[in-house]
Formats: C-alpha cells, sequence, structure tokens
C-alpha cells in the first residue's frame, strides 16, 4: 500500500511591525511575513476581510485562510496578526460590492493574508512600542552573531 505524502506548509519567521509601518510600506513588504497589532476597526459582512487600525493608520487583513474560531469578531478589541503581505486587483475585490473598505493604488488593494490571529486586549500598547527597538537591536545582534560563527 503507497504511504500519501504529507504536504505541509513552512512559513518564515515574522518580521514585528507597527501597524504605522505596515501601512506606509506595504508596496516595499510585498510576500513578507508580518507580524503586527491593531485594533479591530471594521468586519466585511460579505467578504473575508477585517480592518485593523491604530491612531491614522489602517490596514486590510484577508480572512480566508483562518478557522472561524480564529476570526477577528470584537470591534474595538486589539488583535496581534501574522501573515503576509500581497495584493489583489482592486477591480475583482469591487465587483464583489464591498466599496467601503478598498484602500486602492493603482488598481491594486493591498493587503496581508492572515495566517494566524489572536485577541491582546490588555495588552499595553505603549509599552508594547517601546520594547520593539530593543527587541529589533537584540534581533540584529544574533543575526550578527551567527554570521560571525559561520565565517
Amino acid at each position: 500500500m503507497a504511504e500519501r505524502a504529507e504536504e505541509s506548509v513552512r512559513l518564515g519567521a515574522s518580521r514585528i511591525v507597527l501597524l504605522h509601518e505596515l501601512a506606509a510600506g506595504l508596496e516595499s513588504m510585498l510576500n513578507e511575513q508580518v507580524r503586527f497589532v491593531g485594533r479591530l476597526s471594521e468586519i466585511s459582512s460579505s467578504l473575508p476581510r477585517a480592518t485593523l487600525s491604530v491612531d491614522r493608520a489602517s490596514v486590510i487583513v484577508d480572512t480566508s485562510h483562518l478557522s472561524i474560531d480564529q476570526h477577528p469578531s470584537r470591534i474595538g478589541s486589539l488583535y496581534s496578526i501574522i501573515g503576509e503581505v500581497d495584493f489583489e486587483d482592486a477591480q475583482e475585490t469591487l465587483s464583489n460590492g464591498d466599496r467601503d473598505i478598498a484602500a486602492h493604488e493603482h488598481g491594486r488593494e493591498w493587503i496581508v493574508r492572515a495566517r494566524l490571529t489572536w485577541c491582546v486586549d490588555g495588552l499595553d500598547m505603549n509599552l508594547w512600542t517601546m520594547a520593539l527597538p530593543h527587541k529589533r537591536a537584540y534581533d540584529a545582534r544574533l543575526a550578527q552573531e551567527h554570521t560571525t560563527c559561520d565565517d
């Protein structure tokens, strides 16, 4: 009896970004794995889409790859998202009738395709934002040490 080969999806490490960095640099992050925190501000009833915001920055999140219990559902709650930056044709999205949450640039809708999401209500966003530069410096130091060890 032939054994069926199991397929697995292997995702790379995600880059932790602030939502305003993500919103400003979506195009330069195409196909990159990202992790960010945002407040759920909108949920689409016709498409698998949610909009997360912090201050004046917002990002559209494609929730079609999430199980039903992982879908962000509480407007105003903080969610941490891990996913990849992608785009789709804006005309395709508009033809589905959801015109309110589309952010279009040159006929494209920039989105983050969520793979994991969890509610992080209670997270101190000011402290998280202050800690992020230290985490980045630590990661850079580890990467440098790893590079040095390989030589």
